[in-house]
This record gives C-alpha cells, sequence and structure tokens, in this order.
C-alpha cells in the first residue's frame, strides 16, 4: 500500500509539473498535450457562465462573466497547489513512520498539515523529520514551493498587462460599435466617416 502511494506521489508531482511549466514557462500551444488542470478549469468555467444566465440585469452579468478569466486562473493557481501538497504527503507517508508528531505517529492528517507547511515554507517546527529520506523530500518540496511562488508572482503582471489589453480593446469596440456591439453598427459607423477600408485595422 505505501508503495502505491509513493507511486502516486511521484506520478501526481511529474505531472504537476509538467503542468505548471507547458502552461506558465512554455507558451507554445504543441506542448499542452496533457494538462492535469484543463478538464476541471474546463467544467468550471461551464458552471460559471451557465450560473451568470440566471442575473437579468446585462450589465451586472457581463461583470459577473468579465472576471471569468482571472477567477479561473487563481483556481488553477490553488489546484496545482493543492495537488502538490497531497503528492508531497503520499511520498511522506510512503516513506514509513519517521516524522515525529506530538502525538507519536504522524497521521496522513497530519502529514498533510506537514506538507503544506513546508510547501508554503511556514516551517512551524512542531513536526520533524527522523531519517534521510523524508529530510531529502522536505527539502525538494521546499524547492518547489519556492519555484512555483518565484512562477505565480512573475506570472501575474504579465497576465494584468493582457487582461488590461483586453479591457481597452472591448471598450474601444464599445465606442465604435455600440452597446451591445453589433457588426451592423461596426459598418454603419465606418459608412458614414467613409471609412470602409479601415475596417481591417478597427477589428485589430
Amino acid at each position: 500500500m505505501r508503495l502505491l502511494a509513493t507511486l502516486a506521489g511521484l506520478c501526481l508531482i511529474a505531472l504537476t509539473f509538467w503542468d505548471v511549466f507547458s502552461i506558465m514557462v512554455v507558451t507554445r500551444r504543441a506542448t499542452r498535450q496533457v494538462q492535469l488542470s484543463s478538464l476541471l478549469t474546463y467544467q468550471l468555467r461551464r458552471v460559471y457562465i451557465a450560473a451568470g444566465q440566471y442575473i437579468r440585469d446585462r450589465s451586472q452579468r457581463e461583470n459577473f462573466l468579465g472576471i471569468a478569466g482571472p477567477l479561473l486562473l487563481f483556481v488553477r493557481f490553488g489546484l496545482w497547489a493543492l495537488v502538490f501538497i497531497f503528492a508531497y504527503a503520499l511520498l511522506q507517508w510512503g516513506s514509513g513512520d519517521h516524522i515525529a508528531a506530538p502525538e507519536g505517529a504522524a497521521s496522513f492528517s497530519t502529514l498533510l498539515y506537514y506538507s503544506g507547511t513546508t510547501f508554503f515554507t511556514v516551517g512551524l517546527g512542531d513536526l520533524t523529520p527522523l531519517t534521510a529520506w523524508p529530510r531529502a523530500l522536505n527539502v525538494l518540496e521546499a524547492a518547489t514551493g519556492f519555484l512555483f511562488l518565484g512562477l505565480v508572482v512573475s506570472y501575474l503582471p504579465a497576465f494584468y498587462a493582457d487582461f488590461a489589453r483586453r479591457e481597452a480593446r472591448i471598450s474601444q469596440l464599445d465606442a465604435g460599435a455600440g452597446v451591445p456591439p453589433t457588426a451592423a453598427a461596426v459598418l454603419g459607423r465606418l459608412g458614414l466617416e467613409q471609412a470602409l477600408g479601415d475596417i481591417t485595422s478597427f477589428l485589430g
């Protein structure tokens, strides 16, 4: 059973590392063949959009749906962190009873707590690894946490810049195509200004 837990933990860590790498480091679509978080975020997006349809006021509905992308990005960050914590807890449990806890043998829930404090580099010191393998896992998980948090912090400014450009483009579209934006309004406005030839640059 402990061997299976160790193998499951290794697989989860490898898949999550690949997911983080393919989404946050390598941006080419060809690399995104296996994504651990894609199915969950896709389903959550469908639920979120379905919930938004019940909002009758159009402006409130658009505001609600407009934050779906940033919100699901943070959900993905949280999912990655939870999987890392759970996977390292599996590895610690699979290594045997080598964690000194106040209650004696550390339960799996205690190992989850230990993994979480290690991943976020809190290090309260109430739990202590006793042998070489748990100590090595402790160092490796702390390094993973540093790397993950560093990627998140460095990724957010780029994401915010892209999101701001998208919002600016939507505002320009509203100004040029009316509210709600329609193709007829765009063509009518450009026709009045005798600028139908500029439609390509208008659509970007």
